[in-house]
């Protein structure tokens, strides 16, 4: 049985989101097959510390102070991680790298610092997505995609979880396609309480991040007009709480009492998404889309971009709008969903339920261990 070290970097990162979700879903699947071992000493990863991987963890502590918090400067990030305590994660890594006792590395984001620890040991590489390359004018950090392309250009393997984002690294970068293996992610796991109704009213669900790629504000603004025709129609967003910008772009659509910031506990994620009308999903790019397994899982039709995997992923369990520069007809997608019978919501909420047997953690974990036993 190999020993697999992974990094700290994604579990420092996120106190939430889906990549630090996929690597902690999928790992206590992989202990099958491989020694796992996660390097990390201190995180206030929420996944992380709900599933219990590292037995020692600590929080991250914060520092309040003001200088550094409203202050930047030369070194400010080194020197806020000294303060913050979360430096010893890196140290930690870089030990293990030294020690030598795994067989194969996996980094957890794109930082390079492994490469002059390593010596001669394989790393696997995850790619998630290609979204700073093929949507560079959201990105102002050139150091990420830098960073990313020479970790590809080195690493030993690389898996992603869509054929899309395997394609996308083969054309951008001219690497062999045999060295990239497809390992799609598996379904995640929602706790199924009860049903009861979080609101009173009909609504559409937003699930997580808001910012350009995702395309919420074009879609924010597609929801508006609908409101004029569908007046009990209501919008719920996870996530961040809004931002200044949002919400005066809301009062400016004069949408105010329509839509509503949740922040939801882990008890609640079925009910919301087992109660909405749909679940809608507007990104210009996703290297996989895991809410979409997620709505599936708690009978939640399924609204989607007809954009990047979302296709390859979704098949015919979802329905597709075009919402772009170039194209919008989110608003007749959307009445078609509105006006179906329940016996043809019921369909498509079946084709999610049968769609989403193609997904589970247990075959991602076989997949990977493949990976690491044939290096």
């Amino acid at each position: 049985m190999k020993t697999i070290l992974f990094d700290h970097q994604i579990f420092e990162s996120q106190s939430w989101g889906g990549i630090s979700k996929v690597y902690c879903d999928r790992t206590p699947f992989l202990k099958q097959y491989c020694h796992c071992i996660i390097s990390v000493k201190a995180s206030n990863n929420q996944s992380l510390k709900e599933g219990g991987l590292v037995k020692t963890l600590k929080p991250i502590k914060k520092t309040n102070s003001f200088f550094f918090t409203k202050h930047y400067f030369p070194l400010h990030r080194t020197i806020t991680h000294i303060l913050n305590h979360s430096f010893q994660n890196k140290f930690n890594t870089i030990q293990q790298l030294y020690k030598g006792s795994f067989d194969i590395f996996e980094p957890t984001y794109y930082d390079p610092y492994f490469l002059k620890y390593i010596g001669n040991k394989s790393f696997v590489l995850e790619i998630h997505d290609m979204v700073p390359e093929l949507l560079p004018q959201y990105y102002r950090d050139g150091g990420l995609v830098s960073n990313k392309r020479l970790l590809i250009e080195r690493a030993t393997h690389i898996h992603t979880p869509s054929e899309k984002t395997k394609n996308d690294i083969v054309e951008l970068y001219g690497i062999d396609p045999g060295i990239i293996t497809v390992v799609p992610h598996g379904v995640p796991i929602i706790q199924h309480n009860d049903n009861n109704k979080l609101f009173d009213f009909p609504y559409l669900l937003y699930i997580g991040g808001r910012w350009n790629y995702k395309n919420y504000i074009p879609f924010l603004k597609e929801y508006a007009k609908i409101t004029n025709d569908f007046s009990d129609l209501h919008l719920v967003c996870t996530g961040y709480r809004f931002t200044e910008n949002e919400i005066k772009i809301i009062s400016d659509l004069k949408i105010q009492n329509k839509v509503h910031h949740f922040d939801p506990f882990i008890s609640h994620f079925h009910s919301l998404y087992h109660n909405a009308v749909a679940f809608v999903f507007p990104s210009l790019y996703e290297g996989f889309g895991l809410p979409i397994l997620e709505a599936w899982s708690c009978g939640c039709p399924v609204l989607l971009n007809n954009a990047s995997c979302f296709p390859e992923v979704a098949g015919n369990a979802a329905l597709y709008f075009e919402l772009n520069e170039r194209q919008n007809n989110f608003y007749e997608v959307f009445e078609q969903l509105w006006q179906m019978s329940s016996e043809d919501r019921e369909k498509l909420i079946n084709k999610g339920y049968e769609r989403m047997k193609m997904y589970s953690w247990e075959e991602s974990a076989k997949k990977l261990a493949d990976i690491y036993n044939q290096l």
